[in-house]
């Protein structure tokens, strides 16, 4: 899907759903615009218990005050791969991006652009999570080079990874500024994420990075802002 603009569908702008007897294997939105969303649950909603790939590049994501992204992947034994690149969200509310990779998926989102969200105080703009399985180390999980700006909310990225096993990830060279975040500017629940090379300049939010550990691991040399 290219080069089109959604305005306020009925309950979805856009909804991809995999059912038994046709399942998805590639997910491709590229220029695509979903704007002032706010009836149903998403302004883009992908759920799929497999994805060989699903694709969003530059798009844009304006005054939705649904969540604009939810990519929703179970995988449990084909690896798959999300990448979200080259996009802007701007001056959207609720959790603006909420990507869940499953326990074999490989993630990208690198070069957008999240400006001006939030701005009602609640929820936050990014949310990342997965639950790799076993075997999982080398599966990537990147999340770099974007700027977060004048984002609101009680974070601006949320990075999550459930169980025992260990996936591949990495928070680096993204630039957050001028956010004020109610909880901290970046969340942090797994010792599996390196953070390194950030710009974090967040004065008003109530912190820069917001570690939550269960106390079987402390950030030292992994959480380089």
């Amino acid at each position: 899907m290219s080069a089109r603009q959604v305005s306020n569908g009925s309950s979805y702008a856009i909804h991809l759903v995999e059912f038994p007897a046709s399942p998805l294997k590639s997910v491709q939105i590229r220029n695509v615009t979903i704007a002032d969303q706010s009836r149903g649950h998403a302004g883009v909603l992908v759920s799929t218990g497999w994805a060989e790939e699903v694709n969003i590049d530059s798009s844009l994501f304006t005054r939705n005050t649904v969540p604009s992204l939810i990519v929703a992947l179970e995988c449990h034994e084909q690896p798959s791969r999300t990448r979200l690149t080259n996009s802007t969200f701007i001056n959207n509310d609720e959790t603006v991006v909420h990507i869940d990779v499953g326990e074999c998926g490989a993630l990208e989102v690198s070069r957008n652009t999240f400006l001006e969200n939030n701005n009602s105080g609640k929820e936050g703009v990014m949310m990342i999570n997965a639950e790799p399985r076993e075997g999982s180390s080398k599966i990537p999980l990147l999340v770099e080079e974007n700027e977060f700006a004048k984002n609101g909310g009680e974070f601006s990225a949320m990075l999550t990874m459930h169980g025992s096993h260990a996936a591949n990830g990495s928070f680096r060279q993204n630039r957050l500024h001028d956010n004020i975040n109610s909880v901290a500017s970046v969340v942090l629940t797994s010792p599996h994420y390196r953070l390194e090379s950030n710009d974090f300049a967040n004065p008003l939010s109530a912190h820069e990075l917001d570690v939550r550990s269960d106390g079987s691991w402390v950030c030292l040399d992994s959480c380089q802002l």
